[in-house]
């Protein structure tokens, strides 16, 4: 049997900025540029940790530019919509191609945003739906878990270290009469 492909995670990227608490901050304290540069942090590590193809799709907010998409990382893209183009519009699109795939039992497609209507079409097309909040919760396990495995671990102490001042000085006096 074919090991299945890559999952492919589509993020709505303004959504998680209104939504997760470091990103609200950071937005209000650094403005919403260094909210979006720490979205895109976030998930380089992320993706590149869960092996998940990630798409963060943004909105391109009344921008005379054209559709681009960036590719960051292996794992990780970017995708900026058209000037009258939502970035539920694009997911959605997405949702619909996978649904046509007459090899999606073997992929994998979840969807990330916390826009009930949103997450209602994604599931009708046959994606996975994670709210906002659990994306974030997953990232700060993620984070978690990369921390406990880089933490060197503590130094033991000797035997001798861990008797009682007592007990090691009988100890002492055995060995050196």
């Amino acid at each position: 049997m074919k090991r299945a492909e890559t999952p492919l995670f589509l993020v709505d990227g303004y959504n998680m900025i209104g939504a997760w608490k470091e990103l609200q901050r950071t937005c209000r304290q650094s403005g919403f540029e260094a909210a979006r540069e720490r979205l895109i942090e976030q998930m380089v590590n992320f993706s590149a940790y869960e092996h998940y193809g990630t798409v963060v799709v943004f909105d391109a907010h009344s921008q005379p530019q054209p559709a681009r998409c960036e590719t960051i990382t292996e794992y990780l893209s970017l995708y900026y919509t058209d000037p009258n183009e939502t970035a539920d519009t694009y997911i959605e699109r997405r949702c619909s191609e996978y649904h046509r795939d007459l090899l999606r039992h073997r992929k994998r497609l979840i969807v990330a945003t916390s826009d009930r209507t949103q997450e209602l079409t994604a599931k009708g097309f046959g994606a996975e739906c994670w709210s906002a909040q659990r994306l974030e919760s997953a990232v700060d396990q993620m984070f978690q878990s990369v921390q406990r495995c880089a933490t060197p671990p503590k130094k033991t102490p000797r035997l001798g270290e861990q008797l009682r001042p007592w007990t090691r000085e009988y100890l002492n006096q055995l060995r050196h009469p």
